[in-house]
């Protein structure tokens, strides 16, 4: 590989992309409960919890930012669409996903919601930790089948996001919520001192060759 190249290669290099981890809430484990998960069992406080992101599951007197009824809400085995294993709880529920840090951004990616016996219809918002409304949707379960609704909201906030549905959560079940925590990036990193050196001397290669090919150019007869 020639300098000139290597000059191509350290530009690359200091402007590497944002470090980004995915998380899924899968709720069919015994790892989302204290002990082990039965129905009506309280969803472990820390169930989710990253080095970046606090998760909370709160059951809220109304919608959006409404007085706390609960700081916990319960999971629940089936019955909840064909999911196997939700989240679930009575009035507003609400799944917070707090970051922990400056300079990262969470987005939430997807998720599925299982309906119970009867309950047709569902109300989803998702907020920023400011409380402004970044995607919300009306939406209506099959009444034969019942089969999950799955969104894709890709949404994203630098403070954290709530996913918040109801009234009458109890009757819907969320599982398979997926988000990634990203590093926030304003720009390519400032390159190392070799770093600079090394494209210093490519783009010199680059000039020098540039000459000589004026030089060596062949002047047509007049």
């Amino acid at each position: 590989m020639n300098m000139a190249k290597l000059s191509i290669a350290a530009l690359v290099a200091v402007s590497s992309p944002a470090l980004c981890a995915t998380t899924i809430l899968d709720f069919n484990a015994n790892e989302a409960c204290s002990a082990v998960c039965a129905n009506g069992v309280p969803v472990l406080a820390t169930y989710g919890d990253t080095a970046d992101v606090d998760v909370s599951y709160l059951v809220r007197q109304g919608v959006g930012d409404t007085p706390v009824a609960s700081s916990f809400m319960i999971w629940w085995d089936i019955g909840f669409s064909d999911l196997q294993g939700v989240v679930t709880g009575a009035q507003v529920s609400e799944i917070r996903l707090e970051l922990l840090s400056s300079g990262k951004t969470i987005t939430l990616n997807s998720f599925d919601m299982g309906r119970f016996t009867g309950a047709f219809l569902t109300d989803l918002r998702v907020y920023d930790l400011g409380w402004n409304l970044l995607w919300s949707v009306t939406d209506q379960f099959a009444p034969v089948t019942g089969t999950r609704l799955s969104y894709v909201p890709n949404v994203s906030a630098t403070n954290g996001l709530i996913i918040q549905h109801g009234p009458g959560s109890e009757n819907r079940g969320l599982d398979n919520i997926s988000f990634t925590v990203s590093d926030v990036t304003s720009g390519p990193a400032v390159p190392e001192p070799a770093a600079w050196a090394m494209l210093t001397a490519g783009f010199g290669l680059v000039g020098a060759t540039a000459r000589r090919r004026q030089r060596g150019a062949v002047t047509p007869a007049s």
